[in-house]
């Protein structure tokens, strides 16, 4: 029985202090058009000092010091909407580009009109095949679980 309590405990450790494997850019999880991804930023790193390293402390909004999660995103060539609607924290949200050697800033969000002003929402012109970061966190140091929702070929105007 002890054995059995052990090996639980181990487990329940190790499962809590590594539960984000996303927290680097190094290890986004890919996403599509239509996904909806319910998670949450809290316990993973924050990236700021390596955003402010490579130039893009700001990206239409600060990336602040809150702890947050990549995803990545192949772009089609259409309007894609992104959105946080729903979530239990301050969010914010940056999308990057990566063309091979550099990211630059595709744009951010702090605040948007989600029935919870404090959630974030963005939208861009994604180019055909080129490679996007999102970077989901929070203001100031929030975290907590959220709801991305990843919608293409949105039509109309896309104010975040």
């Amino acid at each position: 029985m002890n054995r059995i309590l052990t090996i639980f405990a181990l487990f329940s450790f190790s499962l809590f202090s590594f539960s984000q494997e996303n927290d680097e850019i190094t290890n986004s999880i890919q996403i599509y058009c239509g996904d909806e991804i319910s998670s949450s930023t809290s316990g993973a790193n924050s990236d700021q000092e390596y955003l402010s390293n490579v130039g893009l402390a700001d990206c239409g909004t600060t990336v602040d010091a809150s702890s947050g999660v990549w995803y990545s995103f192949v772009g089609i060539g259409e309007m894609i909407q992104l959105n946080l609607c729903g979530s239990t924290y301050d969010t914010k949200l940056h999308v990057f580009q990566d063309d091979g050697f550099n990211l630059t800033c595709v744009g951010g969000n702090d605040d948007s009109d989600c029935e919870n002003i404090y959630d974030s929402k963005l939208g861009f012109l994604s180019e055909q095949d080129s490679y996007y970061y999102i970077y989901v966190s929070g203001w100031g140091t929030q975290e907590g679980d959220f709801i991305l929702s990843v919608n293409c070929g949105v039509v109309g105007c896309l104010d975040t």
